[in-house]
């Protein structure tokens, strides 16, 4: 009997041991899994901190890109401005015939309404490397304000090579036009001849050359006056959320 009792106490004190080892293993495993975390989540501490200030430089990057924009932007929205009030007033009659019969060698490369309006082209261009940039580094980003600056800068690029092609091509065609007559040679070399005065202080075919080429110059400075506001905009955003250290 007694050597029964003893087998049944070993076998408990082994089955002890056994469970006693058992939860050493689940505890040395369960702190193995906790010090991974925490070293996964620093590391991932780590990698969104460095994104973030990878980000952040790319951002200032996109500012300074459309600070260059609004100060760049204002040459051909003043040149288009210029000669739409220009186109304007001759199409009103503002200039009267004796200002035209008043222009000869002397004043003419001084008389602004001699030039031929409906030639004039004045490229659009806005900066876009630090949008590259952008692109690539939030590829899948679901950020209100990236998906807004990138949408925004796509719309008015594709806005503004539409600008850009239909105003050049415009004036390419106008200036065909042009061959025919025999001042062409001078009006090249942009010297007086009085029957180019003639032409573009009477002509009904001149006057409606500037009146199309109006319609697509004023489009152009729609553009450019709200692609300048919206600019603005998110220039003063990018400064109060991504300042310049």
């Amino acid at each position: 009997m007694l050597k029964f009792f003893r087998k049944i106490r070993q076998k408990l004190l082994s089955e002890n041991k056994f469970s006693k080892y058992v939860i050493y293993a689940i505890g040395e495993i369960v702190l193995v899994v906790i010090g991974i975390l925490i070293a996964l989540s620093i590391n991932n501490w780590n990698e969104n901190r460095k994104n973030n200030n990878e980000l952040s430089k790319i951002l200032i990057f996109v500012k300074n890109d459309l600070k260059a924009d609004t100060l760049g932007l204002k040459i051909p929205l003043e040149a288009y401005k210029k000669t739409n009030l220009n186109i304007q007033k001759i199409l009103d009659k503002e200039i009267p015939k004796s200002y035209f019969d008043s222009i000869n060698k002397v004043n003419f490369e001084k008389c602004e309404f001699c030039s031929h309006q409906s030639v004039a082209y004045n490229h659009i261009f806005i900066q876009d490397k630090g949008i590259e940039l952008l692109k690539k580094f939030t590829s899948t980003s679901s950020d209100t304000l990236i998906s807004n600056i990138l949408s925004f800068h796509n719309v008015y690029k594709e806005f503004f090579n539409d600008d850009n092609n239909q105003i050049k091509n415009l004036g390419r065609e106008n200036a065909a036009l042009l061959e025919k007559y025999n001042w062409y040679p001078e009006f090249r070399a942009n010297k007086y001849n009085s029957d180019y005065i003639s032409y573009i202080s009477e002509s009904n075919e001149y006057q409606n050359k500037i009146a199309t080429y109006k319609v697509f110059s004023t489009t152009a400075v729609m553009d450019l006056e709200d692609y300048k506001k919206k600019a603005i905009k998110y220039i003063k955003i990018l400064e109060e959320n991504y300042p310049e250290k």
